[in-house]
């Protein structure tokens, strides 16, 4: 499967859909489209997925007419999730043929589950229910992940791992509100989960967990370099807008467009081997350290019986390494010029052997 590149677009917004119809965003920047966002409601037979926020049904219409090879999901939240799946539960699963049913019938491609508060114990079976018939359908089902460094089992429970392997197409990793992708993807694969459905994820919009521009770079490059499933962003309307926090007013799509290049810049040059090592691979003062990797996934290893770090090499300029010291924080380094320093962010310095 290709690099999938997916971001979110509002619903509730005029400015957004005007943007649109003025066709002023940059649509072949995305592969996937989640519409933010739709509801889990009652009906006289169950419950199904609804998309009615105001503008809802004319943001799909513009994306369809123009970019009408991508992909679009609706994307949901917990209202109404836990009650779905405590009716599919007792009723033989009719809320997802309700919900197979909208989807088709509104022209949507699949569902992207955004679920940050009481609906998060309910998404693991939620999927399982889901799953059989929405690959019956090619229906797609995705899972947007709050908080990813508190992993699979921590956000979702026990049965999560197992579930998303099996039923889930893509686990979009809001890294943005972690401590990014290539510290939380490694969490996420070392828990049993498949790299395959990892995205990692960057914030484009002004805020205060928006992800620069540089970082942006480096986690779609950790995603490329790693075979992860793609990249994913919140959110193309509002993207770095020229306006400070004000909605979808005068976005610049600058996140998307450092998403978009670096992934072309990756299609356009060789890939490089998994055998081969990164710059920091080697011995670290004096011997009492270590670095080891595969592809550029690392290995730290720590003097005085401290526990081993994991973490991630990526070039962006300088090669920039990213370790999570487990019995400390996670520290970003960056090696000097003639390959011989690590300088890292709380100030320490590592010498080569």
């Amino acid at each position: 499967m290709s690099f999938e590149i997916a971001t979110w677009y509002d619903t509730w917004n005029s400015t957004g859909l005007e943007n649109l119809v003025q066709q002023k965003v940059p649509l072949d920047y995305a592969t996937r489209y989640n519409l933010a966002f739709g509801e889990f409601v009652a009906v006289s037979n169950g419950y199904t997925v609804s998309l009615d926020a105001r503008y809802a049904s004319q943001v799909l219409a513009q994306i369809r007419t123009q970019a009408p090879g991508v992909l679009v999901y609706a994307g949901v939240g917990d209202a109404g999730l836990p009650a779905t799946v405590a009716d599919n539960r007792e009723h033989d699963n009719r809320s997802t043929a309700n919900i197979v049913a909208s989807l088709q019938q509104q022209g949507l491609d699949g569902i992207s589950i955004d679920s940050e508060g009481d609906g998060m114990g309910s998404v693991a079976e939620l999927v399982t229910q889901l799953g059989p018939s929405f690959k019956a359908a090619g229906l797609g089902i995705a899972v947007s992940v709050p908080w990813p460094g508190n992993g699979p089992v921590g956000l979702y429970g026990e049965n999560a791992v197992a579930a998303f392997n099996q039923y889930v197409d893509a686990l979009e990793l809001q890294d943005y509100s972690s401590a990014g992708t290539p510290t939380d993807a490694p969490l996420w694969v070392n828990a049993g989960v498949q790299a395959s459905l990892l995205m990692g994820g960057v914030c484009t919009e002004n805020s205060d967990v928006q992800t620069s521009l540089e970082d942006t770079a480096a986690w779609t490059e950790y995603a490329l370099q790693n075979n992860l499933r793609g990249i994913c962003s919140w959110r193309l309307d509002n993207d770095h807008g020229q306006q400070g926090t004000e909605e979808d007013v005068e976005p610049t799509f600058t996140g998307a467009k450092t998403v978009y290049d670096t992934v072309q810049a990756s299609a356009g040059g060789a890939k490089k081997e998994a055998s081969m090592g990164t710059p920091f691979d080697g011995s670290w003062n004096g011997g009492t350290c270590a670095i080891s990797s595969q592809a550029s996934l690392l290995t730290l290893t720590m003097p005085d019986g401290r526990p081993s770090a994991t973490g991630a090499a990526v070039a962006v300029g300088s090669p920039v390494i990213y370790a999570d010291f487990t019995d400390d924080a996670p520290f970003t380094g960056v090696l000097s010029v003639d390959g011989q320093k690590i300088l890292w962010s709380n100030n320490t310095v590592w010498t080569r052997d």
